[in-house]
């Protein structure tokens, strides 16, 4: 039958040319192997030109056959022939810190270093220890030195002992209150009015000496920085009142001219009844040292209280 094998070989042109279109098809995946020669990322290739005379399926099978390509045989373990795993190196996190970096800032080791940044520590420790020495040095000029006061023997009264006369007794209290204030007003008025006299002491009461005119300039330079004490008190061979007093201030005394007396911490005052009232007249300085030996030597008879 003609008609018959007429159809039967259209329809079987037809299978091939749907099984042709098919291979070709852009909806159906294609397994291939990406060639070594893979462009580098970022470059763009132009699309390979589509002829018809290239057939689409070529190379597939030659592909298929390259070593590597075939399906990967599974071993024991769960590893592929043909493949390495996956070992992912471990991580290390130290916050702000590199591996091989050192600790510290290190950045300024090796700059040189200024000589006031070097010496600045000593300079300043060499400041303080002479501004120590210096404060050390004027606080030792302007603290007068004070002699240790002398051993004075004090005698005890005796029994049924005259009493001393209540006006020596009222000019010796007044005498310690107005030193005590140091009152140059006060102790000047108890100077004779003949003046007072000014000589170094020699073992007694000198008979003569020099005579200081102006009483209130001499008592007021010579009460100046004074702390003063009354230590004891006697009576010599003519009724004259010898009175031991220390604290004075060590400091020149221009008498005269040609005159110069240095001012001793134990002074003596010596008292004379000048009408009727102790008067004070002579001012002795201990020049030689012999009022302290007899401060030790002599009995002196003690202040009276107030």
């Amino acid at each position: 039958m003609p008609v018959t094998e007429r159809v039967d070989d259209e329809q079987v042109n037809r299978k091939d040319d749907r099984t042709s279109a098919d291979a070709v098809t852009p909806e159906q995946p294609v397994l291939a192997h990406v060639p070594q020669n893979t462009p580098e990322i970022g470059k763009l290739t132009a699309p390979p030109e589509l002829t018809e005379e290239r057939d689409p399926t070529a190379g597939l099978s030659d592909r298929r056959d390259e070593g590597g390509n075939g399906p990967a045989e599974t071993h024991p373990h769960g590893t592929r022939s043909g493949s390495f795993p996956d070992v992912g190196a471990p991580e290390i996190s130290m916050p702000g810190l590199m591996i091989g970096e050192p600790l510290g800032d290190t950045g300024d080791a090796n700059s040189p270093v200024g000589v006031l940044a070097y010496w600045r520590r000593v300079i300043t420790l060499l400041a303080v220890v002479l501004l120590l020495g210096a404060l050390t040095v004027w606080e030792q000029q302007t603290i007068p030195d004070r002699p240790a006061k002398p051993v004075i023997t004090i005698a005890t009264p005796a029994p049924g002992a005259t009493p001393p006369d209540a006006r020596l007794i009222s000019t010796l209290v007044r005498t310690r209150s107005v030193l005590d204030k140091r009152n140059a007003k006060d102790f000047a008025a108890m100077f004779d009015s003949n003046g007072v006299v000014v000589a170094a002491y020699s073992g007694g009461i000198p008979e003569a000496g020099y005579t200081v005119p102006d009483v209130a300039g001499f008592v007021s330079n010579v009460l100046t920085d004074a702390r003063l004490s009354l230590l004891g008190w006697r009576l010599d061979n003519r009724g004259r009142v010898i009175v031991l007093t220390d604290g004075w201030h060590t400091r020149p005394l221009r008498l005269s001219v040609n005159s110069t007396l240095e001012l001793t911490p134990l002074v003596a005052l010596v008292f004379q009844v000048k009408d009727a009232e102790w008067a004070l007249r002579w001012f002795l300085i201990d020049a030689t040292g012999l009022l302290t030996q007899q401060a030790r030597s002599l009995a002196w008879q003690p202040i009276p209280g107030p």
